[in-house]
């Protein structure tokens, strides 16, 4: 069965509601304001409600007439819902769910030139949604064959870029948050299983980056308070390891990179201004950690093998500590391990470390 319905408002509200024998679903249509615009197709639905309430002026949900608009589509839909609320003027919403069951998309936008965009094809259980409060905010979702899968976006402020996408994932999370001016936050995970990925980002010209592909049981976040900060993750045919990035301050750079990497785990954290980390990890039961805070600090890790742990600790400014491990143990007690802790200015350290068992440590004052 097939619904459509549009709508051009000028000053005026309108509702609109149906029934069928054979599939029950319904679409209801609010418009105040000046050329606001409303597309909505239903197929094969039962239990699907669509509800839109646009209030301003040039708001658009689609394109009315024109099936290729990218109006909000359901197709062979089961008790799914799209609800989508725009206040302001000039702000954008699409809404596309394909085979969906229980599926529930949600775009909440308060301000003006917002464009918001939520695309779900194979979907069971899933959940999507975007608020976006501001001035030229751009939030995207699309999720592919998705089961049990959830992807939110919130952006409060002018100019952020929010974009989550899941392809054959099942039971994986995506969320991206961003508070203040030009922040960008990027989810991307693949053929992921039961992953999680977050990114937060408060102030100015933040941006954090995580990718993920052939993941299973791996988790990501990103968190960012300051101006100018990057924070990129990349985890590629990993299982179940975990990578973390705290940063806070102007200009400080953070990158993890675990690949073929298994029960591993990498924290950063900086606090300060220009400051530069990254920890690279390749093989089984690798664990870094990074903390640094000042000023232009730098600190670099690189594992490979197995049974690997690496501490780094800076405080002060143009410090640079580095270390790089190969391990070849077979369990926790034949570990390498290695410590550099620096505090102070100009202070530059490095270990490096091949085999099992070795141990290292550096402290400067």
């Amino acid at each position: 069965m097939k619904l459509k319905f549009s709508a051009i408002a000028l000053g005026i509200s309108l509702a609109y509601a149906t029934n069928f024998a054979m599939a029950a679903g319904g679409a209801s249509v609010t418009q105040t304001g000046t050329a606001n615009d409303t597309y909505v197709q239903q197929y094969d639905n039962v239990g699907s409600v669509v509800s839109i309430n646009q209030n301003g002026t040039g708001n658009q949900v689609g394109q009315s007439g024109d099936p290729t608009s990218k109006g909000i589509v359901q197709q062979d839909s089961t008790a799914s819902q799209v609800i989508v609320v725009q206040n302001g003027d000039y702000n954008s919403a699409s809404a596309k769910q394909k085979n969906v069951v229980a599926s529930t998309a949600l775009i909440l936008q308060d301000g003006a030139a917002n464009a918001a965009t939520i695309n779900q094809k194979n979907t069971y259980n899933t959940l999507a949604s975007i608020h976006q409060s501001g001035v030229e905010n751009n939030g995207k979702v699309k999720q592919n064959h998705v089961v049990d899968s959830i992807a939110d976006i919130r952006q409060t402020g002018d100019t952020n870029q929010a974009q989550a996408t899941q392809r054959k994932a099942q039971d994986a999370f995506a969320g991206i948050a961003q508070f203040g001016v030009n922040n960008t936050g990027t989810v991307n995970q693949k053929d992921v299983v039961s992953v999680r990925a977050s990114v937060l980002q408060n102030g100015h010209d933040n941006i954090g980056l995580v990718a993920q592909e052939h993941t299973s049981y791996s988790v990501a976040s990103i968190v960012q308070e300051g101006r100018g900060n990057f924070a990129g993750i990349e985890q590629n045919t990993s299982r179940g390891v975990l990578a973390n990035v705290m940063q806070s301050g102007l200009g400080n750079s953070a990158g993890i990179l675990q690949h073929s990497a298994n029960e591993s785990l990498a924290l950063v954290s900086q606090n300060g201004v220009g400051n530069t980390a990254t920890a690279d990890q390749i093989g089984v039961y690798q664990y870094a950690d990074i903390y640094q805070q000042g000023r232009s600090n730098v600190a670099s890790t690189e594992q490979r093998g197995g049974w690997n742990e690496a501490h780094i600790y800076e405080v002060g400014r143009n410090n640079k500590a580095e270390i790089k491990q190969d391990g070849a143990g077979c369990g926790y007690a034949s570990r390498n391990v290695a410590y550099i802790a620096q505090i102070g200015a100009n202070l530059e350290a490095s270990i490096t470390q091949t085999g099992s068992g070795n141990r290292a440590a550096i402290v400067q004052r």
